[in-house]
């Protein structure tokens, strides 16, 4: 899995081992990409846009930033812009385990089926 960011190589872990349908996540997997491109352009560009007319479409997709008028500067204003992260991980996360647990419980119900086919078959009357 060399060669893909630790987000990435998470998704195709969850796709190749656990068996993950991102399709289903897919919504949340864009808005999260999203939230990644912003924290890259922040934390490896210092908050400023190198490509302005990239960046600035990035940044609009988000509530709570602005820009300087003459800088291609950007700051956060809102909170709420971390809390929006956190729910939408949440969700990413809840989706993810609701897949994993119906698997589960899909197989466990399974196994149960067949222990008591098994046992109905070997009562003595």
């Amino acid at each position: 899995m060399a060669g893909f960011n630790i987000i990435d190589k998470g998704r195709r872990f969850l796709i190749k081992i656990a068996n993950i349908d991102f399709e289903k996540n897919d919504k949340e997997w864009i808005r999260i990409k999203d939230f990644q491109k912003l924290r890259n352009l922040i934390v490896h560009n210092n908050a400023q846009m190198k490509n302005r007319e990239q960046d600035h479409n990035l940044i609009a997709k988000f509530e709570g930033i602005n820009t300087y008028s003459t800088a291609k500067d950007f700051y956060i204003t809102d909170i709420s812009l971390v809390y929006k992260f956190l729910e939408l991980i949440e969700k990413f996360i809840v989706n993810i385990s609701d897949q994993i647990e119906d698997r589960k419980f899909k197989k466990f119900k399974v196994a149960l089926e067949l222990k008591k086919k098994d046992a109905d078959n070997k009562l003595p009357f």
